[in-house]
């Protein structure tokens, strides 16, 4: 009666709805991946713009093109990871309510080790559900989706905790 391990394809992924993912982990992702994310509809101008002048600015300093900047929204990301590689009739889906973007992005999100989206990474890296994350460690999750190999805490522990930093603070200067 004791398990072991658990067996998986390519993806270790356990879904689950809005409401068992604490508002830290929903905030903490928010904040630190699309900041205007109940403000736009879907496509954030100033963030594509804001992006395309730091990667001007970063290329310059370097002597060559470099794309250190990304503008893609939750929206965006979730369309490009979900529904376009697997189905066009799910574009009216689009339109849905915010909450089923997040949902969905919780849900899928890369997060290293195989692990895709938020309740596979909160029982891989805390052994604990979603629902049960405090807010420190709802923001070291959330700090794992810019560069999962490097941001995860079981591999660069000094990485992640600087990156954990950076998500609480962006939380805390968006209130």
């Amino acid at each position: 009666d004791n398990e072991v391990d658990k067996l998986h394809g390519e993806e270790n992924r356990e879904y689950v709805k809005l409401s068992a993912i604490t508002t830290n982990m929903q905030n903490a992702v928010i904040a630190i991946e699309d900041q205007r994310f109940y403000e736009h509809n879907g496509i954030d101008i100033r963030g594509i713009m804001r992006a395309m002048k730091q990667n001007i600015v970063d290329s310059v300093k370097a002597g060559h093109i470099q794309f250190t900047q990304g503008a893609s929204t939750l929206t965006q990301q979730v369309l490009k990871n979900e529904v376009l590689e697997r189905e066009k009739s799910l574009s009216r889906k689009i339109k849905a309510a915010k909450k089923y973007i997040l949902e969905l992005y919780l849900n899928t999100i890369p997060l290293h080790h195989g692990l895709r989206g938020v309740e596979a990474a909160s029982q891989y890296y805390f052994g604990k559900h979603a629902s049960d994350l405090t807010l420190a460690e709802a923001a070291s999750i959330a700090g794992i989706t810019k560069t999962p190999s490097l941001y995860a805490p079981d591999m660069n522990e000094e990485e992640s905790r600087k990156r954990q930093l950076t998500v609480l603070q962006k939380m805390l200067d968006l209130g």
